[in-house]
C-alpha cells in the first residue's frame, strides 16, 4: 500500500497539521478524491480534527470583520463567500465584539441610491423592475427616488416606457399575431398598438389578411409552372374561393389520396406558397388542403378542354406550355407501365373526353406521338374499383387514350422527362422508356 502513495506520512502531516489544510484542499492540490486523502491518513495514522476544529480552521475572523466594517458588506453577502450559514458570521462578529447593524442601517447600506436614479430616469426601469433588481418593496424605491427629488412618472408615460416599437413591428409583421394579442401582450389597448404602428409607417393588414395565421406568397408567373399546375388542377385537385366568388382572398386547393408520393408532390407544389395542411380522413387517406392567395386564380376554372392560352401557343408552333400541362394531367391521371408481355404502353384515363380528344390531336399532330383515337373505356353507371379497392358507379362516361407504339412512347418520355414531377409515375415512365430501348426503336 505504501508504495502506491504519492506523499509520504511526513509531507502529509505537513499538509495537513502544520498548513492546516483541509481534507478537500488536500485532494485538489494532489489530484486525488477525499476519499483516497482519508485513506492515506487511516494508514498513516494520522488522526483527523474534530468538526468544530475544521470549521473554525476556514473562518478567518480579521476578513470577516474587514468585509463587514470596512467593505460594509451584508452578512449574508460574507456567509456565501465562506459557504457558512448567516449565524455563523453573526457569531464570529459578535465575538469580536463587533455590533451588528439594525434592519435600517442594513437596508440603506444595500440601496445605492445613483444607482436606482439612473435605472430610472436614464435606463428607464420601471419602479417594479428596479425594486426587484434590489430585492425590495416599490414603495422604498420610491421614497429612495423622492428624498432625490425624482418624480414618479405618470401611468401614460410608464405604459408608453413598455412598448418596444421594434418588437411591436416584428410581432405584427413578422410572427402575424393579431393587434388584441400583441396589446396583451404590453398591456395596452388595440388602439396604443394601431398608433404605434401607424407612426412607424406600417400598413394595417385587411379583414382577409388578419385572417390568415401563416404567410402567403404571389404565384411565380412562370408559364410552364402555371401550365403544369392546370393540368394536374383538371386531373386531380378541388379548386374554390373560401367565401365562394373571385372578391375572396383565399383559394382553396384541396384533394384526397392514400399514396405518399402524392402527398409529397402536393405539397413541393404549393408549400413555397402557403401553408399545406395534412389532415388523416380515413384508414391509410390523407385529406390534403392548402391556402392561397388570389394569384392562384387562374386554377379556378374547371372544364373540359385544355386552357386556351396553351392551344394557341401550339398553334403557333410552342408546344411547351402544352406538354407541361399533358405532364401535369399525366401527374394526376396517367400510368405507364410494361405488363407481363413486356409491351410498354401509356394510358390516360379521364372522364374529360374534350381534354383528352384536344390532347390526341396535338400529340398526333405536333409531337409526333401516334396514338389512336380515344375509346370509351366504361359506360357511365358502370361500376368502378379504384386501386386502394374502394368501389363506386361511374358519374360519366370515361374515356382512355393510349400510346402503344416504341418510337411513339420514345418521343412522349423524351417530351415528358423534363415537366413530369410524381416520383412513382417518374420511375414508371423510366421503366417503359427502357423497355422500348431495349426492344430496339424504329
Amino acid at each position: 500500500m505504501a508504495k502506491d502513495i504519492p506523499v509520504t506520512r511526513e509531507e502529509l502531516d505537513d499538509l495537513y497539521n502544520r498548513q492546516r489544510l483541509s481534507i478537500g484542499q488536500i485532494a485538489k492540490q494532489l489530484n486525488v478524491s477525499n476519499w483516497t486523502v482519508w485513506g492515506w491518513m487511516s494508514h498513516f495514522n494520522l488522526p483527523r480534527r474534530k468538526n468544530g476544529e475544521s470549521h473554525y480552521l476556514r473562518l478567518d475572523d480579521e476578513e470577516i470583520v474587514r468585509l463587514y466594517t470596512v467593505k460594509r458588506l451584508g452578512v449574508p453577502e460574507i456567509a456565501q463567500s465562506f459557504s457558512v450559514n448567516t449565524s455563523t458570521i453573526y457569531e464570529r462578529l459578535r465575538a469580536c465584539g463587533i455590533p451588528i447593524r439594525s434592519k435600517s442601517e442594513a437596508l440603506r447600506l444595500t440601496l445605492d441610491d445613483d444607482e436606482i436614479v439612473r435605472l430610472y430616469t436614464i435606463e428607464r426601469l420601471s419602479l417594479a423592475e428596479v425594486a426587484q433588481q434590489f430585492g425590495v418593496s416599490i414603495p422604498t424605491i420610491c421614497s429612495r427616488l423622492e428624498a432625490r427629488g425624482i418624480a414618479r412618472r405618470s401611468i401614460s408615460e410608464a405604459q408608453r416606457l413598455k412598448l418596444d416599437d421594434n418588437e411591436i413591428e416584428r410581432l405584427y409583421i413578422i410572427e402575424r399575431l393579431p393587434m388584441a394579442e400583441i396589446a396583451r401582450q404590453f398591456g395596452v389597448k388595440a388602439q396604443t398598438i394601431l398608433r404605434r404602428l401607424e407612426a412607424r409607417g406600417v400598413s394595417r393588414r385587411n379583414k382577409a389578411e388578419a385572417n390568415q395565421i401563416y404567410p402567403r406568397q404571389d404565384f411565380s408567373g412562370d408559364p410552364l409552372e402555371k401550365a403544369y399546375l392546370q393540368g394536374f388542377r383538371l386531373g386531380d385537385l378541388s379548386v374554390k374561393m373560401s367565401t365562394g366568388g373571385m372578391g375572396s382572398a383565399t383559394i382553396v386547393i384541396s384533394c384526397s389520396s392514400t399514396r405518399i408520393a402524392q402527398i409529397n408532390l402536393i405539397n413541393d407544389l404549393f408549400s413555397p406558397y402557403g401553408h399545406v395542411h395534412l389532415t388523416p380522413s380515413r384508414e391509410s387517406e390523407y385529406a390534403i388542403t392548402s391556402y392561397l392567395n388570389p394569384s392562384f386564380d387562374f386554377l379556378l376554372p374547371k372544364q373540359d378542354s385544355i386552357p386556351e392560352w396553351i392551344l394557341v401557343a401550339a398553334q403557333e408552333g410552342d408546344v411547351q406550355p402544352f406538354t407541361a400541362f399533358f405532364a401535369g394531367y399525366t401527374d394526376a391521371e396517367g400510368c405507364f407501365c410494361v405488363p407481363v408481355d413486356n409491351y410498354a404502353r401509356f394510358v390516360l384515363g379521364s372522364y374529360d373526353v374534350g381534354v383528352l380528344r384536344q390532347a390526341q390531336v396535338i400529340l398526333n399532330e405536333q409531337l409526333g406521338v401516334k396514338c389512336p383515337p380515344i375509346r370509351l373505356a366504361k359506360v357511365k353507371g358502370t361500376l368502378f374499383i379504384a386501386p386502394n379497392n374502394k368501389q363506386y358507379f361511374n358519374n360519366e362516361d370515361y374515356w382512355q387514350l393510349w400510346v402503344n407504339r416504341k418510337a411513339s412512347l420514345n418521343r412522349l418520355c423524351a417530351s415528358l422527362s423534363p415537366y413530369l414531377k410524381h416520383a412513382e409515375k417518374r420511375q414508371a415512365m423510366y421503366a417503359v422508356w427502357a423497355n422500348v430501348i431495349a426492344r430496339g426503336v424504329d
